[in-house]
């Protein structure tokens, strides 16, 4: 189960109480984190993604979303989450703070297959390393 303070915020990003401008990669990585932490990741990534469709639309955003880029991270978070699990997200953020550099992404995709309208709308698969992988 999460935190307080952990559940505040994902009831506020359900709810879409946070301000666009307010949900950066940070808390994208936070909202993955406790999505997998609920549910384990076959049922977090649909949730996490109908999330994130719900938020942007509630902001105006609805064509903002990455499929692709949303489940690529989705992996990244559960490949760190799930073989070592934390009370917080303040304390696994701290053991895995390289999934707050957004280059991370690169070591995985190139720029024209990460960024190409396919990849937007479907799942692609890294063209230059595989993901790691999910004990």
């Amino acid at each position: 189960m999460l935190g307080n303070l952990d559940e505040a915020f994902f009831a506020d990003f359900e709810g879409c109480r946070i301000p666009n401008s307010g949900f950066g990669h940070r808390e994208h990585v936070r909202a993955a984190w406790a999505y997998i932490k609920r549910h384990g990741l076959a049922t977090a990534a649909p949730a996490m993604e109908a999330a994130i469709r719900r938020f942007a639309a509630h902001h105006g955003h609805a064509g903002k979303y990455h499929h692709t880029l949303t489940m690529a991270w989705m992996h990244l978070v559960a490949a760190h989450a799930i073989p070592h699990p934390a009370r917080t997200f303040v304390d696994f953020i701290g053991e895995h703070s390289r999934l707050l550099d957004t280059a991370l992404i690169e070591r995985f995709y190139s720029g024209d297959t990460l960024f190409s309208d396919r990849a937007r709308m479907q799942w692609i698969e890294p063209d230059l390393q595989p993901l790691p992988a999910i004990a």
